[in-house]
């Protein structure tokens, strides 16, 4: 494995006790290894360095990466310079960085970044990190159109990004604590966690459920509303685990303290993987974001107006996907063969564009761009 998979200790520790062995650079790996490629991917020369010491790529690059890397590739064949938006040390970027070749590279993680540069009057195009911050971006990409006459601008951040930082916005500004979960050195976690410290001052990181600070859980039992939200790589065991570690805590649940559970439930939690011919793509863990309200029970003649909750049992029964079953998704992109639709957090479903072409009420150029939504058949 060629840097971690993805940034989520408890993953890659697991992976790690499976005997995949964790290597930061091309020289720490044997010739001949087979070779797991992280979800944030690599630049065109480590995968060159990786075919000369006769390694066999397993590519688990995430597929809106794939994306930024051929649009960056394209455009600096072109001739054009490239901007990027988004942390110039996140191995994202770095691969990213690797597609331009001899291009001019700009990478701005501010809207003050973008204000100390004078760009040249060539074209350029503008991409983003697929885990920046919206609020930055269309920040920076606001003040990039008053300082650049020819230009392109390639809205790369992945939707389920946007979608999660809308909801933890929403989340965090209608509850008293807010728990944020994933890895330390995450980057769509930590975007997360600064959303919901702007909206509520009661807001926590918590990367690994058996390090869950004391005062955190003082905080549980003297909140009424409880958001948790969690960063895309986070598994869902570790949602559960933390969950049924706050309620397992004396006095949050208990006859008179029933629980009620509003929950906010994102496309993402219905999921089916991409039909898989080759190599599998990206298969990160889904998120699960809800609302817990605590209330007094009113009247001790009413116990079944506020019944107990069960969060194991909540989570589980969150439907899960089978043959034959049909399940919302989004179009995200479409190539001469196949519209690619998200069906659960970066996971991507494929459809014949045989079967949009019959249609001529169906942009996809617009379908792609608006993020249609659409009814989804699973064949497999």
């Amino acid at each position: 494995m060629l840097g971690a998979i993805v940034h989520n200790e408890s993953v890659v520790d697991d992976l790690l006790e499976r005997g995949v062995i964790l290597a930061n650079s091309v020289d720490e790996i044997e010739a001949g290894s087979r070779v797991l490629i992280r979800a944030h991917g690599i630049s065109p020369e480590i995968e060159q360095a990786l075919l000369e010491r006769s390694c066999t790529i397993i590519d688990e690059t995430c597929p809106f990466v794939k994306k930024i890397q051929k649009i960056v590739r394209d455009a600096a064949a072109e001739g054009s310079g490239i901007i990027i938006t988004g942390t110039g040390d996140h191995p994202e970027v770095q691969g990213v960085v690797g597609y331009a070749g001899e291009a001019e590279v700009i990478i701005l993680e501010t809207a003050e970044d973008a204000e100390k540069y004078e760009f040249s009057d060539k074209k350029w195009i503008v991409v983003s990190q697929t885990t920046f911050s919206v609020d930055k971006w269309r920040e920076i990409c606001e003040l990039l159109q008053k300082k650049i006459a020819n230009y392109d601008i390639f809205d790369t951040i992945c939707v389920t990004t946007d979608r999660r930082q809308s909801d933890a916005s929403s989340l965090a500004a209608n509850s008293d604590l807010m728990i944020v979960l994933g890895g330390r050195n995450s980057s769509n976690t930590a975007k997360l966690y600064e959303i919901c410290c702007e909206h509520c001052e009661n807001t926590y990181w918590i990367d690994r459920p058996d390090q869950i600070p004391f005062d955190v859980y003082e905080k549980v039992l003297s909140s009424e509303r409880i958001g948790i939200t969690a960063g895309a790589s986070t598994p869902e065991e570790m949602i559960r685990e933390v969950i049924q570690n706050m309620t397992e805590k004396e006095g949050l649940i208990n006859e008179e303290q029933p629980l009620e559970v509003l929950q906010e439930q994102p496309e993402e939690q219905l999921a089916q993987p991409e039909e898989q011919q080759e190599q599998p793509e990206e298969e990160l863990e889904q998120t699960t974001e809800q609302l817990i309200e605590e209330t007094q029970e009113e009247t001790p003649e009413q116990p079944d107006e506020q019944p107990e909750v069960d969060f194991t049992q909540f989570i589980d029964s969150i439907p899960e996907l089978k043959k034959g079953s049909i399940v919302k998704g989004r179009i995200v992109r479409y190539d001469d063969e196949f519209v690619y639709v998200d069906v659960r957090d970066k996971t991507e479903g494929r459809i014949p564009i045989r079967e949009f072409e019959a249609d001529p009420d169906i942009d996809l150029e617009q379908a792609c761009q608006e993020h249609m939504e659409l009814d989804v058949y699973v064949r497999n």
